[in-house]
């Protein structure tokens, strides 16, 4: 595949910290935010390869099929600029089938290395003038407060290339790993937490999965447990606040206590259970739960409770089978493992279906790659009966 796409792809992987740095350095608005968001997915709709419709895609138009059937029931539910923003989401599925390279290149690693290093340089100053405050995540350029978790996800992906790409020399790799070390401290002291646990995730899978990276993953999983001891460490006090959340029950309106709120989002999606057919609509949640203007923060229950059962369980369907397939064929594709790993992992705590591009981006590209592999596989065993 042509080093472009790759570029491409990390752009599109990294829409979300490359939104923040446009309104923060260069001042652009969301105009600016969505041709970026369109363009790159464009691009990696152009196919170059064929794909082999199975049983998955037939999945994916199930789920399809319910959000059209859902909303000619319920009726317009969210406002216009979300099911465009869900539109895209879903196009990424598509755009991950057509995805055929496995192995990143030194494209991906430097845009995406660039995005991770200019996300950690910008976060310091903001960490520094919000080091005491009770909301203890920075906020970058003064609003943005997912920023951090955001430009981790960039750490992460910066570490999967370094690991799934073999043409990197010795000292390329040593490099990449010390700088995801590097900025990792400025985020385990900016408190991110979802970043950090699906990362550790993705390394433990990574460890029983593939023995070649056995060593590798063990001990980054050290080392990520000795960066997050030194951020909760260096901030005391706050560390204090998140661990006594945990125990808290959850609370209405409580702006300060993000594991709180989750706790009362999921009592109220689980309220709401069993779930209608064709759901309640897109967004529709917010009308549902005490927390003003909240989404169930997890995609496959979005899905179930908006779109109905099922949708709810067209995507589990769909995850099911990208993740068994790439456990059976595709176990050298390090990357797409990994990036499949980390992804499901996060749409437990963060999933927005009209939000969730890379997530559909990565159930294609996971197909994808498992096709891939049962042809290398077949042809290997043909060679060798030959």
């Amino acid at each position: 595949m042509t080093s472009w796409k790759w570029a491409v792809l990390a752009i599109f992987l990294s829409a979300g910290p490359l939104t923040v740095l446009s309104h923060g350095v260069l001042g652009l608005g969301a105009i600016a935010t969505g041709l970026l968001m369109v363009l790159s997915l464009g691009l990696l709709l152009v196919p170059n390869v064929a794909v082999e419709i199975d049983v998955a895609d037939l999945t994916f138009a199930v789920l399809l099929g319910t959000i059209i059937v859902s909303t000619l029931i319920n009726g317009i539910t969210a406002d216009p600029r979300e099911y465009a923003l869900l539109s895209l989401s879903l196009l990424a599925f598509p755009a991950g089938r057509f995805f055929a390279d496995r192995e990143p290149d030194r494209g991906f690693l430097c845009v995406i290395g660039a995005i991770a290093i200019v996300g950690t340089t910008v976060t310091v100053p903001a960490l520094i003038d919000h080091y005491n405050h009770p909301h203890s995540k920075p906020l970058v350029f003064g609003e943005y407060d997912a920023a951090p978790g955001q430009f981790m996800g960039c750490v992460c992906l910066m570490l999967f290339a370094s690991l799934g790409a073999t043409n990197l020399s010795r000292r390329e790799r040593l490099s990449s790993l010390l700088v995801v070390l590097a900025c990792s401290v400025v985020f385990a002291i900016s408190q991110v937490r979802s970043a950090f646990l699906a990362l550790g995730a993705t390394m433990l899978v990574m460890a029983v999965l593939q023995p070649r990276l056995r060593r590798y993953a063990l001990a980054l999983l050290g080392a990520l447990a000795v960066v997050i001891v030194l951020g909760l460490a260096l901030r005391p006090s706050l560390s204090l606040i998140y661990i006594h959340q945990l125990t808290m029950p959850g609370v209405c309106g409580e702006i300060y206590n993000s594991i709180g709120m989750r706790r009362q989002i999921f009592a109220d999606v689980f309220a709401l259970f069993p779930p209608a057919p064709f759901g309640i609509g897109l967004d529709a949640f917010k009308n549902h739960t005490c927390i003003a203007g909240a989404h169930p923060h997890n995609s496959i229950l979005q899905a179930t409770i908006e779109f109905g059962w099922i949708g709810g369980g067209a995507l589990v369907v769909m995850t099911a089978m990208a993740g068994w397939r790439l456990l059976r064929r595709s176990l050298d594709a390090t990357f797409v493992v990994c990036l499949f790993v980390f992804e499901l992992v996060l749409s437990q705590f963060h999933g927005w279906l009209s939000r969730d591009g890379v997530m559909f981006f990565t159930l294609g590209y996971a197909l994808r790659s498992a096709q891939q592999g049962h042809v290398a596989s077949f042809q290997a065993a043909a060679r060798a009966s030959g």
